[in-house]
Protein backbone atom coordinates (compact mmCIF):
# COMPACT_ATOMS: atom_id res chain seq x y z
CA UNK A 1 0.00 0.00 0.00
CA UNK A 2 1.38 3.39 -1.12
CA UNK A 3 1.01 6.09 1.59
CA UNK A 4 1.13 9.85 0.82
CA UNK A 5 1.68 12.63 1.90
CA UNK A 6 1.56 16.66 0.53
CA UNK A 7 4.64 18.07 1.40
CA UNK A 8 5.81 22.05 0.69
CA UNK A 9 8.87 22.67 -0.50
CA UNK A 10 8.94 26.44 -1.49
CA UNK A 11 8.17 26.12 -4.80
CA UNK A 12 4.79 28.00 -5.98
CA UNK A 13 4.81 27.26 -9.58
CA UNK A 14 6.58 26.20 -12.95
CA UNK A 15 6.99 28.56 -15.41
CA UNK A 16 9.05 26.66 -18.13
CA UNK A 17 10.74 23.22 -18.93
CA UNK A 18 14.07 24.19 -16.73
CA UNK A 19 12.08 24.62 -14.14
CA UNK A 20 10.66 21.22 -14.25
CA UNK A 21 14.37 20.15 -14.59
CA UNK A 22 15.16 21.86 -11.78
CA UNK A 23 12.29 20.88 -9.52
CA UNK A 24 13.03 16.93 -10.62
CA UNK A 25 16.62 17.44 -9.20
CA UNK A 26 15.45 18.86 -6.06
CA UNK A 27 12.79 16.51 -5.52
CA UNK A 28 15.43 13.30 -6.55
CA UNK A 29 18.00 15.17 -3.64
CA UNK A 30 15.48 14.87 -0.71
CA UNK A 31 15.57 12.36 1.54
CA UNK A 32 12.04 11.33 2.80
CA UNK A 33 11.55 11.04 6.39
CA UNK A 34 10.60 7.17 7.88
CA UNK A 35 8.18 8.40 9.98
CA UNK A 36 7.48 6.55 13.68
CA UNK A 37 6.21 3.36 12.72
CA UNK A 38 7.04 1.27 10.13
CA UNK A 39 3.09 2.09 8.61
CA UNK A 40 4.78 5.45 7.31
CA UNK A 41 2.57 7.65 10.12
CA UNK A 42 4.33 10.68 11.22
CA UNK A 43 5.08 13.03 13.97
CA UNK A 44 2.21 16.74 13.56
CA UNK A 45 5.39 18.81 12.73
CA UNK A 46 6.75 16.26 10.58
CA UNK A 47 7.75 18.26 7.49
CA UNK A 48 7.93 14.23 5.39
CA UNK A 49 11.42 14.82 4.34
CA UNK A 50 14.93 15.72 6.07
CA UNK A 51 16.03 19.13 4.63
CA UNK A 52 19.56 19.66 3.01
CA UNK A 53 20.83 22.32 5.45
CA UNK A 54 20.55 20.06 8.81
CA UNK A 55 22.91 17.69 9.77
CA UNK A 56 20.83 14.70 9.92
CA UNK A 57 23.17 11.77 11.12
CA UNK A 58 22.58 9.27 14.11
CA UNK A 59 25.20 8.42 16.60
CA UNK A 60 27.13 5.82 14.64
CA UNK A 61 27.63 8.81 12.22
CA UNK A 62 25.32 7.25 9.44
CA UNK A 63 22.89 9.26 7.74
CA UNK A 64 19.26 9.55 9.36
CA UNK A 65 16.00 8.58 7.88
CA UNK A 66 14.21 10.42 10.27
CA UNK A 67 13.24 14.28 10.92
CA UNK A 68 14.41 15.62 13.80
CA UNK A 69 10.58 16.33 15.36
CA UNK A 70 10.41 12.13 14.27
CA UNK A 71 13.18 11.14 15.99
CA UNK A 72 12.65 12.53 19.06
CA UNK A 73 9.31 11.09 19.28
CA UNK A 74 10.86 7.64 18.76
CA UNK A 75 13.03 8.22 21.19
CA UNK A 76 10.26 9.54 24.41
CA UNK A 77 8.33 5.92 22.51
CA UNK A 78 11.09 4.14 22.76
CA UNK A 79 11.31 5.22 26.53
CA UNK A 80 7.89 4.84 27.52
CA UNK A 81 8.62 0.49 26.09
CA UNK A 82 11.68 0.00 27.60
CA UNK A 83 10.17 1.43 31.22
CA UNK A 84 7.06 -0.70 30.61
CA UNK A 85 9.48 -3.99 30.06
CA UNK A 86 11.37 -2.99 33.20
CA UNK A 87 8.08 -2.23 35.35
CA UNK A 88 5.74 -4.88 34.71
CA UNK A 89 6.93 -8.66 35.69
CA UNK A 90 5.16 -11.57 33.80
CA UNK A 91 2.16 -13.04 36.02
CA UNK A 92 3.57 -16.47 37.39
CA UNK A 93 6.52 -14.50 38.77
CA UNK A 94 4.08 -12.46 40.85
CA UNK A 95 2.42 -15.57 41.82
CA UNK A 96 5.47 -17.30 42.84
CA UNK A 97 6.57 -14.02 44.92
CA UNK A 98 3.21 -14.06 46.73
CA UNK A 99 3.64 -17.78 47.55
CA UNK A 100 6.80 -17.27 48.62
CA UNK A 101 5.88 -14.33 51.06
CA UNK A 102 3.19 -16.08 52.16
CA UNK A 103 5.51 -18.90 53.25
CA UNK A 104 7.77 -16.85 55.19
CA UNK A 105 4.81 -14.66 56.91
CA UNK A 106 3.68 -17.99 58.19
CA UNK A 107 7.19 -19.16 59.08
CA UNK A 108 7.69 -15.76 61.08
CA UNK A 109 4.49 -16.39 62.49
CA UNK A 110 5.35 -19.79 63.73
CA UNK A 111 9.09 -18.66 65.40
CA UNK A 112 7.17 -16.23 67.09
CA UNK A 113 4.69 -18.56 69.14
CA UNK A 114 7.73 -20.17 69.60
CA UNK A 115 9.35 -17.70 71.15
CA UNK A 116 6.37 -16.39 73.13
CA UNK A 117 5.91 -19.80 74.52
CA UNK A 118 9.93 -19.54 75.80
CA UNK A 119 9.42 -16.32 77.21
CA UNK A 120 6.64 -17.52 79.27
CA UNK A 121 8.68 -21.04 80.59
CA UNK A 122 11.26 -18.89 81.26
CA UNK A 123 9.30 -16.42 83.60
CA UNK A 124 7.29 -19.17 85.23
CA UNK A 125 10.72 -20.80 86.22
CA UNK A 126 11.94 -20.07 89.82
CA UNK A 127 15.60 -19.29 90.78
CA UNK A 128 15.68 -21.81 93.03
CA UNK A 129 14.75 -24.52 90.29
CA UNK A 130 17.84 -22.75 87.93
CA UNK A 131 20.08 -22.66 90.73
CA UNK A 132 19.40 -26.44 91.68
CA UNK A 133 20.06 -27.14 88.29
CA UNK A 134 23.19 -25.31 87.87
CA UNK A 135 24.47 -27.09 91.40
CA UNK A 136 24.12 -30.28 89.52
CA UNK A 137 27.09 -28.99 87.04
CA UNK A 138 30.66 -28.95 87.27
CA UNK A 139 32.43 -25.85 89.34
CA UNK A 140 33.84 -24.59 86.02
CA UNK A 141 30.41 -24.95 84.08
CA UNK A 142 29.05 -23.38 87.52
CA UNK A 143 31.04 -20.12 87.10
CA UNK A 144 30.35 -20.03 83.45
CA UNK A 145 26.55 -20.09 83.63
CA UNK A 146 26.24 -17.86 86.24
CA UNK A 147 28.76 -15.66 84.45
CA UNK A 148 26.31 -15.54 81.48
CA UNK A 149 23.07 -14.89 83.44
CA UNK A 150 25.39 -12.12 85.16
CA UNK A 151 26.01 -10.73 81.88
CA UNK A 152 22.57 -10.48 80.86
CA UNK A 153 21.22 -8.74 83.47
CA UNK A 154 23.72 -5.83 82.01
CA UNK A 155 22.65 -3.35 79.74
CA UNK A 156 25.99 -2.23 78.71
CA UNK A 157 28.95 -4.08 77.64
CA UNK A 158 31.51 -1.72 79.65
CA UNK A 159 32.11 -2.51 83.37
CA UNK A 160 31.53 -6.35 83.05
CA UNK A 161 33.40 -8.23 85.86
CA UNK A 162 34.20 -11.63 85.11
CA UNK A 163 35.61 -14.06 87.84
CA UNK A 164 39.37 -15.29 87.92
CA UNK A 165 38.25 -18.83 86.78
CA UNK A 166 36.08 -18.03 83.82
CA UNK A 167 39.13 -15.79 82.29
CA UNK A 168 41.68 -18.55 83.04
CA UNK A 169 39.02 -21.24 81.78
CA UNK A 170 37.80 -18.87 78.48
Amino acid sequence: MLYTKEISIGIDGVKCVEEVGELIKLVDRLTICSGLTPRGSEHAVCLGYLPENGDFTGKGRTVSRWCSECEAARKRQRDRERKRKVTSKPKHVLKINKRKNKRLIMQIHDVKSKMLDLQRKCADASPQGVEESIKMLPSIQQDAVRTCFAASRVKGTKGRRYPLNFIYDV
